[in-house]
């Protein structure tokens, strides 16, 4: 398994765990254009230049020498800003959902690559209009998803008072749903008052022939989409056990 992130603590957390199920965790750390790579034994062995796709493929030509090529990512960003401005977004875009998906893409287009690979998105959102950026992974892994059949993903939002759990219990989440991607599918999660909740699609059935303009097809169809937020809707999350 592959962790991508800059936090120590759960980039520690998720290996441990990982070791402990009898699987092998590579710690894979972002770093920015211009910023100095670690001193050795930081904790990383491996790092990513961020903002160029080949150095996402140099990392797995690099894994793939060390007979490394991991089945399964984990990515959790650093924490945002509270307030979002313009001038911080392409850095925090560097900082998580850009080298997460050059890592994705770099893997499934590698005929040394993984014949199932899992990933996981998690991050914090404190409150509901935080990361948005964060939020669009979800179509992301989805596009993914259905390009590539043997690909399976979750975007996981740890909202609330759970954002500010310890790294092994946020480690826990993000295991527990690698545990539960499928491949051709990307689900949308969020962790909020101690539940697990899921947000689920809405089949859409075309209009019949007669209320279409000229009784033509629609141009363009889709089988299910998103449903609405709850706010106009009936509720679409949902919740799982709460947690221990």
């Amino acid at each position: 398994m592959l962790v991508l992130t800059g936090d120590t603590e759960l980039a520690a957390a998720l290996t441990a765990r990982c070791e402990a199920a009898g699987h092998r965790a590579v710690p894979v750390l972002p770093v920015p254009p211009g910023a100095a790579e670690p001193a050795s034994g930081a904790g990383h062995r491996h790092v990513l230049r961020t903002g160029d796709p080949e150095d996402a493929r140099r990392l797995v030509r690099e894994l793939a020498r060390a007979g490394l090529v991991p089945d399964a990512v984990v990515c959790c960003p650093p924490d945002g800003p509270d307030e979002l401005s313009t001038a911080a977004l392409p850095g925090l875009l560097g900082q998580g959902p850009e080298p997460f998906l050059q890592v994705l893409t770099a893997l499934l287009a590698t005929a040394s690559g993984p014949r199932d690979l899992r990933a996981v998105y998690g991050y914090r959102a404190p409150t509901p209009g935080s990361r948005p950026y964060d939020a669009a992974m979800a179509a992301a892994l989805r596009g993914l998803a259905l390009e590539h059949g043997r690909f399976g993903a979750a975007r996981l939002a740890v909202e609330g008072a759970d954002a500010f759990q310890d790294p092994d219990r946020l480690a826990g989440w993000l295991l527990a749903e690698l545990g539960r991607c499928r491949p051709g599918e990307a689900a949308q999660l969020r962790r909020r008052g101690g539940r697990r909740q899921a947000r689920a699609l809405r089949p859409v059935e075309p209009p019949p022939p007669a209320a279409r303009p000229c009784g033509r097809a629609p141009s363009i169809s889709s089988p299910a989409e998103p449903a609405p937020w709850p706010a106009t809707s009936p509720p679409i999350w949902r919740p799982g056990p709460r947690s221990r």
